[in-house]
């Protein structure tokens, strides 16, 4: 499940079963009436002497000192007692307990309602709760926190209550018949049906039937468990019926606040009901078609409106903007590197994710600085219980994490480390990595046809180290220190320096961040956090390229250095809104240089810049449902900036409307501004992959992005399919890039435009799911000091075409995904006129109109085969094996295109003739993977 909390929600009547209530102990039963008052005198102590009577540890003998008469007064008490005071609190209960030891449980129940209650210590030791309740009924409460373990709950009043383990003589025979459905009617496989009490577990066969013997108490639950549907209970007696009952499981819908969170796609991704946030549990989401590993950012494509700009991992388009544009968080601390390898491999180690949560569009206004999407990565939230770990590799990597325990299960470490494996990188996933990041191969390619054989030299990795540090003191407040360090050096050379053809791809990467954060609740629906964040990134790098070809070098670095500190607020206001406010203080460094040579013209060259600045922000956002159907949210960011010394105001506006029970109409509006800024290439002279330049808005050379969207959409079902349509409309401004040539004197400063429309069709059946994404979307750019008018932009994709299939029998998973793409942009250039320079010949290459031309048709077929064999058997231990084929049928898909001008021999003599050499990029070709993970 995407969060591992229970449903909890006012129950209706169900339409096969009836009205379902909470099990009460009958007044008329002494032997329950006794052990209660037995464990509200002894308390768990070995015995308690009380006017003349002991009492003692339940099953020891009864003593019965003096006269009878005393014991029927007493009996005669407590029949009194439960026949004028047998009943349940009254009310409704907001309280939200994860993986919280049930007796810490109890005990914040009687602080925050006033409720007493009596119990054995042992009745409670060793039990969990994991129950999320808004505006509950108390017999949600029992239903949820004491069935599953089997706890009687026996009623003094509405105040004071006792808990008694059920024992033998409670226990009865059932025979339990059952047939697991969906919505539809269609049967669910392999469904768990567990009974905690009595540490049973049972599951369905292929047709979804159950039919089992067992013993337990009237009061116990059976609780229904299938990944991605939420949890259903029944008493015994409500499945024991003479035929097999049919029980319906609906997708996952989890009440949060005021919004709902439900299925949106598969297993492990979910969203708010209006689709504005989706949340992706990747340890849930099924191994990914074309890929053995389990990869967190590569989850984003399979999302509506999100592309993976050259087959990458991290170079994320949200809904027409550019990678730079999204804001990335891994606990609070921004992330700005793509991801290892040139963004081919993720970065961030699924298992220390808990959930990433990703904002399209109109993010909250707790966020800002970025002009597109927000994707923020959260670790565990609650302190683990016992130690667990693991490991994994790969043809691609090695990496190994752990979960350690301390100070009674109030703190605990997580620790997971990544590395590459040089040892493959001859093998048939790395050498498909590098074909797709690196040029030097097919410049290799262009040589060896002319009679000139080279050789390549690499030297690559990466490694990675995250970690976090929670404690809880108590249930009120928490402390967390996370941190990540990441590292990548590449080195890659094609012949020898000074022989013809010479080529060298370089680059240095690192990044790290560190975060303390400290929460605290102030009341029963207020609560404050307050975090202190630093990062720092650096990148350099440089392509060189020397011989008969050309000869073109270009050298690189950046670096951005950011230490902010933030407060957050937030209070429920009324039982219909939500408040939130905070304050966040940002100070920034930079470094920035580049340099640029082409033997046929000197190119301009931008010396190294430092530099700082600072941002303060106030933000505050207000989430309203004054009615069922209508859910209201409005938020305010005002960011100043230093350099500028300007207010950005930034207003976000978010509404949905229930039509009916199957139809939702939804829209937003959000305002953003950007001050750091990665510096777009215009110069498609360009050949190879190389470091992002990352740099810092001053209002001269480099200006403050300023970005509005707007979106309009409707979702629903039509019979067993789910639709979601959404319409968007987003202008960005202050957009800075690089054009390096001759008369260029600065930082060419330009817009963007996107308008689109994403399409979501979803059908899920047995263990089939499935389904279509289409996007129709128009990206332009325009730089008036470059050209006239709008053109197409880089990562424009006009029509974009995802179809997936997963299906899961036993323990297996089968992922197939085919998807297509119209092709990228790219600009023509040809030679021009030739022309004597110092006693030799020069041309250059002229460019036509910039990314007029479309690169051919993309398309690709993915597969993946994952075996859990997981096991109970183990003690514990986990496995699984992951097989994938990338681009099965072996498509050759271009990427990108660009050239370079090359000269040769004419065939009349002392004379030599320019012409211009293609250099295609092409995607990757058939690409095996293979990984094997164990944990314990």
């Amino acid at each position: 499940m995407m969060i591992r909390k229970y449903k909890v929600r006012k129950r209706r009547n169900d339409p096969v079963l009836g009205q379902r209530g909470c099990s009460k102990i009958l007044p008329g039963r002494f032997e329950d009436r006794f052990t209660l008052l037995q464990a509200t005198r002894s308390a768990g102590s070995g015995t308690s002497k009380r006017r003349g009577a002991t009492f003692e540890r339940p099953g020891a003998p009864l003593n019965r000192p003096g006269s009878s008469g005393t014991f029927f007064l007493l009996f005669f008490f407590l029949w009194t007692t439960a026949l004028s005071s047998q009943s349940s609190p009254t009310g409704s209960f907001t309280a939200r307990f994860s993986d919280q030891p049930l007796v810490e449980a109890v005990r914040q129940l009687e602080q925050d309602f006033g409720l007493t209650f009596s119990f054995l210590e042992s009745t409670l030791k060793d039990k969990q709760a994991n129950c999320l309740f808004q505006d509950a009924a108390w017999e949600e409460v029992t239903d949820c926190l004491f069935r599953p373990h089997g706890i009687k709950v026996i009623y003094l009043d509405d105040k004071q209550i006792a808990l008694r383990a059920g024992t033998e003589a409670d226990l009865s025979d059932w025979t339990i018949r059952l047939r697991t459905v969906g919505p539809d009617g269609t049967p669910l496989p392999f469904v768990s049906v567990g009974l905690a009490s009595r540490d049973i577990s049972l599951v369905t066969d292929e047709e979804g039937l159950l039919e089992a013997n067992l013993r337990a108490a009237p009061a116990d639950s059976l609780s229904l468990h299938y990944l991605g549907y939420s949890v259903r209970r029944y008493s015994p007696e409500e499945l024991s019926g003479p035929g097999h009952l049919n029980v319906v499981l609906r997708p996952t819908s989890i009440e949060l606040v005021s919004v709902t969170v439900t299925e949106y796609l598969t297993d492990g991704i979910s969203a708010t009901e209006d689709g504005r946030r989706v949340i992706i549990d990747p340890n849930q989401v099924d191994v990914l078609p074309g890929f053995a590993n389990r990869e967190v950012m590569r989850n984003l494509s399979l999302l509506p409106g999100i592309n993976n700009l050259n087959e990458t991992a991290g170079d994320i388009s949200i809904r027409g903007g550019t990678p730079d544009q999204n804001l990335v968080l891994w606990d609070g601390i921004p992330v700005y590197p793509s991801g290892h390898y040139f963004g081919m491999i993720s970065n961030f180690a699924p298992e220390l994710v808990e959930t990433m949560d990703v904002w399209r569009g109109q993010a909250d206004a707790e966020y800002g600085g970025r002009v597109s999407g927000v994707i923020r990565m959260k670790t565990e939230e609650e302190v683990a219980k016992r130690f667990t770990g693991g490991g994994g590799a790969s043809f691609l990597q090695t990496d190994a994490w752990g979960r350690v325990p301390f100070f009674n299960g109030k703190s605990d470490l997580q620790l997971s480390v990544r590395s590459s494996l040089p040892a493959l990188l001859d093998g048939p996933t790395y050498k498909g990595y590098r074909d797709q990041a690196l040029q030097g191969s097919l410049i290799g390619e262009a040589l060896a046809r002319e009679g000139t054989e080279q050789r390549a030299d690499e030297d690559f990795r990466f490694r990675e180290l995250n970690g976090r540090w929670l404690f809880r003191p108590d249930r009120r407040q928490y402390f967390r220190l996370s941190g990540f360090y990441q590292d990548d050096e590449l080195d890659y050379s094609l012949g020898q320096s000074g022989e013809p053809g010479y080529f060298t791809d370089a680059l240095d990467s690192r990044n790290s961040g560190i975060s303390l954060q400290y929460g605290r609740q102030l009341g029963k629906e207020r609560e404050v956090e307050v975090q202190l964040i630093h990062t720092d990134f650096a990148n350099r790098g440089e392509n060189v390229y020397d011989g008969r070809i050309g000869s073109l070098t270009i050298s690189r670095e950046s670096g951005i250095r950011e230490t902010s500190a933030k407060v957050n607020y937030r209070s429920r206001l009324h039982k219909t809104g939500w408040f939130k406010t905070g304050l966040q203080w940002q100070e920034y460094g930079y470094n920035f240089g580049l340099a640029a040579e082409n033997s046929f013209g000197s190119l301009r060259e931008a010396s190294i810049r430092d530099g700082n600045a600072r941002a303060v922000s106030a933000f505050g956002s207000y989430s309203w449902t004054p009615a069922k159907p209508l859910h209201l949210e409005a938020g305010l960011r005002l960011p100043w900036y230093a350099n500028t010394q300007k207010l950005y105001p930034e207003l976000r506006l978010n509404g949905s409307y229930r039509l009916t029970d199957q139809w939702l109409f939804k829209a937003g509006y959000g305002a953003n501004h950007q001050f750091p800024v990665q510096v777009l290439e215009l110069n498609e002279e360009r050949i190879s992959t190389s470091a992002p330049l990352w740099t810092l808005a001053d209002g001269i050379d480099f200006q403050v992005q300023s970005g509005r969207e707007a979106s309009l959409g409707i979702a629903g079902d039509i019979g067993t399919f789910f639709l979601d349509l959404e319409l968007y409309h987003k202008k960005v401004t202050g957009l800075s890039s690089t054009e390096l040539d001759e008369e260029s004197t600065g930082f060419p400063t330009g817009d963007s435009r996107a308008t689109g429309m994403d399409l979501l069709v979803k059908k899920r059946w047995g263990g089939f799911r499935s389904w279509v994404i289409y996007s129709l979307s128009k990206t332009e750019w325009l730089f008036p000091t470059v050209t006239e008018g709008y053109f197409p932009a880089d990562n424009d994709r006009r029509h974009q075409l995802r179809l997936m299939q997963s299906y899961g029998v036993d323990r297996w998973t089968f992922s197939l995904g085919w998807r297509m793409y119209s092709g990228g942009r790219y600009t023509n250039f040809k030679v021009g006129p030739t022309r004597a320079n110092g006693g030799g010949l020069q041309a250059d290459l002229i460019p036509e109109d910039i990314n007029a031309e479309s690169l051919p048709l993309y398309h690709r077929l993915d597969l993946s085969v994952s075996y859990d064999w997981s096991s109970s058997k183990l003690n514990g231990h986990t496995g699984e094996l992951s097989f994938s084929l990338l681009n099965l049928y072996g498509r050759e898909n271009v990427l990108g295109r660009g050239f370079l001008l090359a000269e040769r021999e004419d065939p009349l003599p002392g004379q030599r003739r320019f012409f211009r050499q293609r250099v295609d990029r092409l995607g990757l070709a058939l690409t095996p993977n293979l990984s094997v993970r164990v944990g314990w």
